[in-house]
């Protein structure tokens, strides 16, 4: 018992030495020092990883604009084209006439997709690799774009025939409504192109465990187009008469209404979310090549 007592208290006088030696508390504070600094540096790095992220995502959001300006036009199949329809002739004449709903062109949408998706990725992506040209995303999400205000400059053209053709049968739709076959089937080659491309690049290109808040992103800049759209016809069917949308015959003469117009405001607004998509996607690819050259260098 006696013995137990002297080791404590030598181990005591031990301590008290060792703490008043120099040597022992430079070691003491230099240990200190070195854990501070292995913290500081972690801290740092977990800092630029973070932005690292954040930057990415918001880039995401960037490339986006894309499909909120392609959404803008792909929302029109279902309120503007098929308002248009009910202008045009939709009997099929043959031994049988049938009518046609209008909500029936929307089929020349989903058999384009169909039919395009795999002459796409079977036939031209790799013929357009093969010569050393590039399919990436925002060559894709361009022709998309393109493929869009296409579908609106027919569908403008489209609405001036129509127009004529009321005019001239006294109200009477003789303007066949099939008319509108490629004005649905362009918007839905653009659609894989687009949407497609934008989706591959929300979810292959997001930080690990951001993925699934990447294609929320996606759907977000799809979802906000539809509501600007909304927003515009609600304001121009206000202020003007070309988007009469109460009607149910508008090939007669007081009902004919403007829908070219309505169709070239929202080209419009697809001319500046292009602007604003080539500014980000240059940017984007002039960084990614200086990145890589770095990397080649070191």
């Amino acid at each position: 018992m006696g013995s137990n007592v002297r080791l404590k208290e030598s181990w005591k006088v031990i301590s008290v030495v060792c703490s008043c030696c120099p040597i022992t508390s430079r070691i003491r504070s230099g240990s200190r020092r070195m854990s501070l600094g292995v913290n500081v540096k972690s801290i740092k790095k977990a800092i630029a990883e973070k932005k690292k992220r954040v930057r990415r995502m918001v880039q995401i959001l960037l490339v986006n604009s894309s499909v909120f300006g392609f959404g803008i036009l792909y929302s029109q199949m279902l309120t503007t084209y098929e308002f248009q329809a009910r202008g045009m002739d939709r009997m099929i004449n043959g031994n049988v006439t049938l009518p046609i709903p209008e909500t029936c062109m929307l089929a020349f949408n989903e058999l384009a997709i169909l039919v395009f998706i795999p002459i796409l990725v079977k036939c031209i992506y790799p013929c357009i690799e093969n010569r050393g040209r590039s399919t990436g995303y925002f060559t894709r999400m361009g022709f998309g774009m393109v493929c869009a205000a296409l579908s609106g400059l027919y569908g403008i053209i489209l609405e001036v025939s129509r127009q004529q053709s009321c005019h001239q049968f006294d109200g009477v739709p003789k303007l066949s409504g099939l008319w509108q076959g490629p004005e649905y089937a362009i918007i839905g080659l653009g659609e894989t192109l687009t949407f497609i491309a934008a989706m591959e690049y929300s979810y292959l290109e997001a930080p690990t465990g951001l993925r699934g808040t990447a294609m929320g992103l996606f759907n977000l800049g799809f979802g906000l187009s539809y509501c600007v759209a909304l927003i515009v016809v609600t304001i121009v069917d206000k202020l003007t008469d070309w988007y009469t949308v109460d009607l149910k015959d508008t090939c007669l003469t007081h009902n004919i209404g403007h829908l070219e117009r309505y169709l070239l405001l929202l080209l419009g607004f697809l001319a500046l979310c292009a602007i604003s998509f080539v500014i980000v996607a240059f940017y984007l690819s002039s960084q990614k090549r200086k990145s890589a050259a770095t990397t080649s260098t070191s």
